[in-house]
């Protein structure tokens, strides 16, 4: 590879499989409105942010993503994990595009492409979780947009069920896909009890169908979970 050129990274499940299956026209698109690039194609989970992470310190400067809010968040994490000065750039796929909602992002294949080469890079704010992972070990990982818990968990493991297998989500529109299979795990989810604490706010234990921390505006699919949000005033 040529740490010098930009590096697109593509997850071909994104959009249950569109991505993958509309890679080859959107390359050359891509190349006619942008310039030369490399690529690289995720295979499962993780393997976005080990990408980023390992071609952030090998030099690479600027790294483009070609998926959906979860591509985007593990490409962030990793270039924010190497500690290198990196660019991240975002071109339209994906089922939700929440951060690319707040961003404006254009939604035409091309005019991302065109903003890409001529647009200025700005520092945004980043949030980071702490907590404990399934095997019960202690991780941490990095935020761009929004981080959850809650009923938010039961739907995006429905939403990834269904573009493992070429489901529902493919063919719906983001929105809808998120509504539909929002409406489905509301019936099935069992509200927990948590110990919240904000700021320095007392510690209080109550049951919770969604906590969200948010960065960015939108979030499940386009909901305007916090409009007054911005990605460079020092808060979430």
């Amino acid at each position: 590879m040529n740490a010098g050129l930009p590096l697109i990274i593509i997850n071909p499940a994104a959009g249950g499989g569109a991505a993958g299956r509309s890679w080859a026209s959107a390359a050359a698109t891509v190349r006619s409105h942008f310039g030369p690039f490399e690529c690289a194609f995720t295979e499962g989970e993780g393997d976005a942010t080990r990408i980023a992470e390992e071609q952030s310190r090998a030099g690479r400067r600027l790294l483009i993503t070609f998926g959906g809010d979860g591509t985007i968040s593990e490409v962030a994490s990793g270039i924010l994990r190497s500690g290198a000065e990196v660019e991240l750039g975002f071109l339209p796929q994906g089922t939700g595009a929440d951060f690319l909602r707040t961003i404006g992002t254009p939604k035409r294949l091309a005019d991302a492409a065109r903003a890409l080469r001529s647009g200025q890079p700005s520092r945004i704010d980043a949030g980071r979780v702490e907590y404990t992972d399934a095997q019960g070990k202690n991780a941490s990982r990095y935020f761009i947009n929004s981080s959850s818990f809650g009923l938010s968990g039961e739907v995006a493991e429905r939403m990834n069920q269904a573009n493992r297998s070429a489901g529902m989500s493919s063919a719906l529109g983001g929105k809808l896909a998120y509504a539909t299979h929002t409406v489905k795990a509301a019936f099935a989810f069992d509200a927990p009890e948590v110990w919240i604490q904000t700021d320095e706010h007392e510690k209080r234990r109550l049951p919770i169908t969604q906590v969200s921390i948010n960065n960015g505006r939108f979030f499940g699919g386009g909901m305007k979970i916090a409009p007054e949000a911005r990605l460079v005033d020092g808060r979430l």
